[in-house]
Protein backbone atom coordinates (compact mmCIF):
# COMPACT_ATOMS: atom_id res chain seq x y z
CA UNK A 1 0.00 0.00 0.00
CA UNK A 2 1.02 3.44 -0.75
CA UNK A 3 2.53 5.71 1.94
CA UNK A 4 -0.44 7.50 2.05
CA UNK A 5 -3.19 4.88 2.04
CA UNK A 6 -5.37 4.94 5.67
CA UNK A 7 -4.79 2.19 7.34
CA UNK A 8 -6.99 -0.50 7.22
CA UNK A 9 -9.01 -0.92 10.20
CA UNK A 10 -9.30 2.83 10.18
CA UNK A 11 -10.53 2.77 6.99
CA UNK A 12 -13.19 0.12 8.15
CA UNK A 13 -14.71 2.74 10.78
CA UNK A 14 -14.59 5.53 8.22
CA UNK A 15 -16.46 3.53 5.75
CA UNK A 16 -18.65 1.84 8.43
CA UNK A 17 -19.42 5.73 9.77
CA UNK A 18 -19.82 6.43 5.93
CA UNK A 19 -22.51 3.41 5.48
CA UNK A 20 -24.64 4.68 8.32
CA UNK A 21 -24.83 8.12 7.07
CA UNK A 22 -25.80 6.85 3.60
CA UNK A 23 -28.58 4.98 5.25
CA UNK A 24 -29.96 7.89 7.36
CA UNK A 25 -29.93 10.01 3.96
CA UNK A 26 -33.45 11.15 2.27
CA UNK A 27 -32.01 13.35 -0.50
CA UNK A 28 -30.44 15.80 0.69
CA UNK A 29 -31.55 15.69 4.84
CA UNK A 30 -31.07 13.19 7.26
CA UNK A 31 -34.04 11.14 8.40
CA UNK A 32 -35.25 12.88 11.34
CA UNK A 33 -33.14 15.68 11.42
CA UNK A 34 -33.34 19.25 10.03
CA UNK A 35 -29.71 19.47 9.08
CA UNK A 36 -28.39 18.73 5.55
CA UNK A 37 -26.33 15.83 4.48
CA UNK A 38 -23.57 17.68 3.88
CA UNK A 39 -23.02 18.79 7.07
CA UNK A 40 -22.94 15.26 8.58
CA UNK A 41 -20.62 14.49 6.35
CA UNK A 42 -18.55 17.65 6.69
CA UNK A 43 -18.59 16.71 10.80
CA UNK A 44 -17.27 12.87 10.09
CA UNK A 45 -14.34 14.46 7.79
CA UNK A 46 -13.23 16.41 11.22
CA UNK A 47 -13.74 13.40 12.95
CA UNK A 48 -11.04 11.60 11.26
CA UNK A 49 -9.25 14.33 10.18
CA UNK A 50 -9.71 13.90 6.25
CA UNK A 51 -11.71 15.32 4.07
CA UNK A 52 -13.66 14.20 0.91
CA UNK A 53 -10.91 13.91 -1.70
CA UNK A 54 -8.95 11.83 0.76
CA UNK A 55 -11.62 9.29 1.69
CA UNK A 56 -12.67 8.90 -2.47
CA UNK A 57 -9.01 8.22 -3.00
CA UNK A 58 -8.58 5.53 -0.45
CA UNK A 59 -12.07 4.29 -1.26
CA UNK A 60 -10.32 3.87 -4.78
CA UNK A 61 -7.54 2.26 -3.79
CA UNK A 62 -8.99 -0.41 -1.50
CA UNK A 63 -11.74 -1.24 -3.96
CA UNK A 64 -8.65 -2.12 -6.77
CA UNK A 65 -6.97 -4.27 -4.23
Amino acid sequence: MPDWAIPEDRMTDIMTDVHILEGARIGKRMIGDTNWAHDHYQRLWEKYNINEAIYDSNFRLYSKN
